[in-house]
């Protein structure tokens, strides 16, 4: 989504005292490779909210430590990606009916679904914003246009087990066309397209903006087409190359 960050000192206060009020929405991107916490203050526009680490996004990546109930969230967590107590772009699976996630530590295994382990990714990032914008429960998270409905009721479980009233779920592309403004050259209306090509999944949908009102015309996507399958395609021909030059099959 279209956001920014307070300019100055005077903005963050007023934002605060806003916030305190309880006039505040906050809205999450729960990404399959990166995931990011925003707020709409009463009367402003949308700000993403900085990080602990100074970051606005953290890697949707979970490590689990092999003791009961303690994982590693994040960056740390992303850095060990390949191992076999980690599990990385679960997003993938939430629309996979009864899918498991197995992770192994020291001989131990723990088995997870998709809920749960977006439940974790949601918990750190609410911890991240370290309570600078008050005690986080009401929420709205964003999901790809395509989504299925095992889609969005793993989403709807994953708040429920990270603690957080859920007030809605709304389509990534419809997410981003509510940050348009329309100019007087739009005669009260217009049909705009966005697109949102992320780690995991690729949408695109045509909307009509006007009177206060956003209306979804089409819409169209792949859940299986994004940067992770970029990164994929890259790698299996750096190591075909490889195996050419080298005549070793990595």
């Amino acid at each position: 989504m279209d956001m920014f960050a307070p300019a100055n000192k005077e903005e963050k206060e007023a934002l605060i005292q806003n916030l305190t009020k309880g006039t505040a929405a906050f809205g999450i991107d729960l990404g399959t490779t990166n995931s990011a916490i925003s707020v709409i203050p009463k009367g402003t526009a949308p700000l993403i909210i900085p990080l602990r680490n100074g970051k606005t996004t953290i890697p949707s990546c979970v490590l689990w430590t092999g003791e009961p109930g303690e994982f590693i969230v994040g960056a740390e967590a992303y850095e060990k990606r390949y191992y076999p107590n980690c599990i990385y772009s679960v997003k993938r699976l939430m629309q996979t009916p009864d899918a498991i996630v197995t992770l192994e530590k020291d001989g131990k295994k723990l088995q997870m679904t998709p809920a749960e382990v977006s439940a974790e990714i949601l918990k750190a990032l609410v911890k991240e914003t370290n309570g600078y914008y008050g005690d986080i429960k009401d929420v709205v998270i964003t999901v790809p246009a395509k989504f299925n409905e095992i889609g969005r009721s793993n989403t709807r479980k994953a708040a429920e087990l990270a603690g957080l009233n859920l007030l809605g779920i709304i389509s990534e592309p419809t997410a981003a066309s509510m940050c348009y403004e329309l100019t007087p050259e739009d005669n009260g209306s217009r049909e705009i397209l966005v697109y949102d090509l992320g780690g995991g999944t690729f949408d695109v949908s045509v909307i009509e903006i006007g009177d206060g009102v956003i209306e979804v015309l089409s819409t169209a996507g792949n859940n299986r087409l994004g940067g992770d399958d970029f990164d994929q395609k890259v790698t299996d021909w750096m190591i075909e190359e490889f195996k050419k030059a080298e005549g070793v099959d990595l």
